[in-house]
């Protein structure tokens, strides 16, 4: 299928506005029509508009118009800039003890981008400190964050901070030689 070039800015917004829709989301869109949210709900909607990012870049990537092929690189360069930045943001509360926002804006990133190893370090450290409840998810975390970097020193040194949390020395000491 063959992309046609000539479209107005109004009618990519409306296909954003679809593809927002369409996602597992679309039960704000239904909440909004009813109660018309206002600031909060243009707060949201640039969200999404980012979260669909990568669905918009698939769509237009294969055109052969440069303006939509360039079009379709911003989108991947401001996801990018804002997982960083919201992973900065995780980072910041992390430091400063506000583990509930850590973990928010940890998730953010996460949702955006599950591979991101970082974000998940940093949410499995928030895991850790928020109780033993959460040590079966964190390790779940870690278990992932090695799948995908097998040599991640972090990820291994956290996995045997885990395990002595759970009172299993004998693990901790294993993970602990595997760095």
């Amino acid at each position: 299928m063959q992309q046609q070039g000539d479209e107005t800015p109004m009618v990519k917004e409306m296909l954003m506005y679809i593809y927002i829709l369409y996602s597992p989301d679309w039960l704000f869109a239904i909440v909004h029509s009813q109660l018309r949210f206002g600031i909060g709900f243009k707060v949201h909607y640039a969200l999404l508009c980012l979260l669909c990012s990568p669905r918009a870049y698939k769509y237009y990537i294969h055109t052969e118009d440069k303006l939509e092929k360039r079009l379709a690189k911003l989108y991947v360069v401001t996801l990018l800039i804002i997982i960083f930045l919201v992973w900065a943001a995780g980072a910041l509360f992390q430091a400063k003890a506000r583990h509930k926002e850590a973990l928010v804006a940890l998730s953010v990133t996460l949702s955006i981008e599950p591979d991101y190893i970082p974000s998940i370090i940093s949410t499995v450290k928030v895991l850790m400190k928020m109780g033993n409840n959460a040590v079966p998810v964190a390790k779940s975390f870690l278990i992932n964050a090695l799948r995908l970097e097998p040599t991640n020193h972090e990820a291994w040194f956290n996995l045997g901070m885990l395990s002595k949390i759970e009172e299993s020395d004998q693990k901790a000491a294993d993970f602990s030689k595997r760095q």
